[in-house]
């Protein structure tokens, strides 16, 4: 339901960007290709340009409409009562009065296009961090916790154990020795899962049903309720090795990777090695309040390689407009690419 919600506010986000490119100017031959290519994707794509696009002209009908000054309705005039108009209003760009219409739109498409923290999370979390924002905690232990962009995390160190659970997003964990602990196992849950600390660094990254963990020192011991069975899966994963899990399919095949580069974002950089602009993008929105739309379905699957600062995103979107030579427009919490 969440992910059906997120494409439908996309959506809305990519045609109002389109109404962007198209109140500039005439498309070129590839540009209206795209356009139409996007357009015909389905009933819903349709649908989201044709309100966008109503609204603009609303929008410029009320701006053209002469009115009483401190009224909002338009005059209104009759052959036996005409009263003097105010002086209009000194004129307002188009591009100006869509800025608004820009900011109506993606915002009338919920919280996901300007992000604000889920509710059920800010109830439940003692630390997170907005999107953009990354904090590192230090834990009663002297164990670290370092929250990426947009995450939330609960403590709860008892008696017998200290637990930690991954409400949202991506933390990694630098854990303080069993004897520091108090002889305490430490453990991170996560969805229906449970990760143990058998070694000092390790990560994991929540995305709805599904969390990942990738070992960067040592080993950790991950345990997936079945809710099937009502047993117990188990793996250990050393070193430079990560493993996907969710309750739908159970844990993952175990992998080799290279934590430098999977986990650039712990040095405050991101790392792409030919990887399709769709899924820079995607990764990209993660550190956004706003959105930023790929136009041109011919850009998605361009490959993107480099590594970029996560303290100066903007510069990271022209870089890669150039490589690519796309153009960049933008709006308020939506930066088109076509």
């Amino acid at each position: 339901m969440r992910e059906l919600k997120d494409n439908e506010q996309a959506i809305e986000a990519e045609a109002a960007a389109w109404v962007v490119r198209l109140d500039a100017g005439p498309l070129d031959p590839a540009e209206q290709r795209a356009f139409e290519a996007w357009l015909e994707r389905s009933e819903l794509h349709a649908a989201a340009f044709t309100l966008a696009r109503s609204t603009w002209a609303e929008l410029g009908a009320l701006h053209t409409a002469p009115r009483l000054a401190g009224t909002s309705a338009p005059l209104a005039t009759s052959p036996r009562q005409r009263r003097p108009a105010a002086l209009p209003p000194p004129p307002v760009s188009r591009r100006w009065v869509w800025r608004g219409l820009a900011a109506s739109v993606v915002l009338a498409a919920g919280y996901s296009a300007y992000r604000t923290a889920d509710p059920l999370v800010m109830l439940h979390a003692d630390y997170r961090t907005a999107p953009g924002e990354m904090r590192t905690i230090t834990l009663p232990d002297g164990s670290t916790a370092q929250l990426n962009t947009d995450s939330a995390i609960a403590v709860r160190y008892g008696a017998s154990r200290r637990e930690v659970e991954l409400l949202a997003g991506e933390a990694g964990f630098t854990v303080a020795k069993a004897v520091e602990g108090g002889g305490r196992a430490f453990v991170v849950q996560a969805a229906d899962g449970e990760v143990t600390a058998l070694g000092t660094r390790f990560v994991l990254r929540r995305q709805d049903a599904r969390v990942d963990v990738t070992v960067i020192e040592h080993r950790v011991e991950i345990s997936l309720r079945d809710a099937a069975t009502g047993t117990r899966q188990t793996a250990v994963l050393q070193a430079a090795q990560a493993v996907g899990y969710s309750e739908a399919d159970g844990l993952g095949e175990i992998r080799r990777v290279d934590p430098e580069r999977e986990l650039a974002w712990l040095r405050g950089r991101l790392l792409f090695d030919r990887v399709p602009l769709s899924q820079v993008v995607a990764e990209l929105n993660r550190y956004r309040r706003g959105r930023i739309v790929i136009m041109n379905p011919a850009l998605a699957g361009r490959q993107v390689s480099g590594v970029f600062r996560l303290d100066d995103l903007p510069a990271v979107i022209d870089v890669i407009a150039v490589e690519l030579g796309a153009r960049v427009v933008e709006a308020p919490f939506v930066t088109a690419l076509y």
